[in-house]
Formats: structure tokens, C-alpha cells, sequence
């Protein structure tokens, strides 16, 4: 297989991924249930096998990356209109603290240990147990806490102050450029000096 070729076949595979995953919505990698993240894997090794291998017809490949694509939409679609089958790919969330008290059913379940829960907790700036309501383990492999009265931050309302929106003066807009609010109500934009 010729230079050529392989650059025709890495163009014909990052076009329809990237048709195919523009398909699919925005969905931040973060934000991903595991259902989600094999099947991103599995677009990606088509389309790198599309890329790569020369008794693969290009057609094929590109064909295996739209059914793909298909087959995932039609996933998305059915899982938005039917909870039973979100459950069964997505998974629920699972309750790992409740009332302050860890449930290791529900650790055990999902293979989750006392590193990971306490690592989870340093993200999100809880240092001890003690300080944990609640936690939940979401489909996405994030944890929700909610803290004990006693470690919740005071707000405004809570002291009883006003509170204040956004200025609302200023806006950035797309690249680099400050929007500045006008008569009309409308942002004019402006270039930022670098």
C-alpha cells in the first residue's frame, strides 16, 4: 500500500468519524457512561482499521463506521424514551454513603474500593468521612456528595444578604474577542489586544 493510499484512508476515516460523532451530540469524555465509552473505543479501532489495512476495502470500513454510528444513535434514542433499557446500558447511580455510614454492597458492586471513594472525596475537597452525608457513585464514574450542614459553605440567603447577579458588562465572545454590550441591548464585538 502506497503513500497515497494511506492518506486517502486516514481522510475517508476521520470524515465519517467525525460525521458520525457529530451525529451522536456533544458529550464531554467525562461525561460518559461506560455503554458510551466502549463504543467510542470500537468507532475508533474500525476507523483505525480502516486506516491501516490494505485488504480492508475503504468502502467497507466506511460502511462499518456508519453502522456503527447507527446503531448507537438508535441505542441513544431508545434509551431516552425507555428507562428500562437506559438502566440496562447505562447502569444507575449507586448510594456509597448514606447518613454519613459507607454501604460496601453497593462498593462490592461496583468493584469500587476505599482508594477510589477517598480519592473521589479529595477531588471535591471533603478530607474526612465524617464530613459526608451522602455520596453517589453516577453511571459516569463521578461522585455526588452532599456534605453535613455543619461542613456546608454559608451562602448569601443564609446570612440573610441580597444577592447579586453577574455585572453583565462585559461578555467574551469566539475567539478572543470581548463582546461589549450597546444601546440596543445587542454585543458589538471587540478585538483583545495581546
Amino acid at each position: 500500500m502506497g503513500i497515497g493510499e494511506v492518506v486517502l484512508r486516514v481522510v475517508v476515516a476521520f470524515v465519517v468519524l467525525a460525521v458520525v460523532a457529530r451525529l451522536q451530540g456533544n458529550k464531554e469524555a467525562a461525561h460518559m457512561t461506560f455503554f458510551n465509552f466502549v463504543a467510542a473505543a470500537t468507532l475508533a479501532a474500525v476507523a483505525g482499521a480502516l486506516s491501516v489495512h490494505e485488504n480492508l476495502p475503504i468502502v467497507t470500513g466506511a460502511t462499518a463506521i456508519v453502522a456503527w454510528g447507527v446503531l448507537l444513535g438508535g441505542a441513544t434514542y431508545i434509551t431516552l424514551k425507555s428507562p428500562r433499557l437506559r438502566q440496562a446500558l447505562d447502569g444507575e447511580p449507586l448510594i456509597i454513603i448514606q447518613n454519613g455510614k459507607i454501604v460496601r454492597e453497593n462498593m462490592a458492586k461496583n468493584r469500587y474500593n476505599m482508594s477510589e471513594l477517598m480519592s473521589h472525596l479529595r477531588e471535591q475537597g471533603v478530607f474526612s468521612l465524617k464530613e459526608v452525608a451522602y455520596a453517589i457513585l453516577e453511571t459516569n464514574g463521578k461522585l455526588s456528595i452532599l456534605k453535613h450542614p455543619a461542613y456546608q459553605q454559608v451562602t448569601r440567603k443564609d446570612l440573610g444578604l441580597e444577592a447579586k447577579g453577574p455585572s453583565g458588562k462585559r461578555a467574551l465572545g469566539r475567539g478572543g474577542e470581548i463582546l461589549e454590550p450597546t444601546v440596543s441591548g445587542k454585543s458589538s464585538p471587540k478585538k483583545v489586544e495581546r
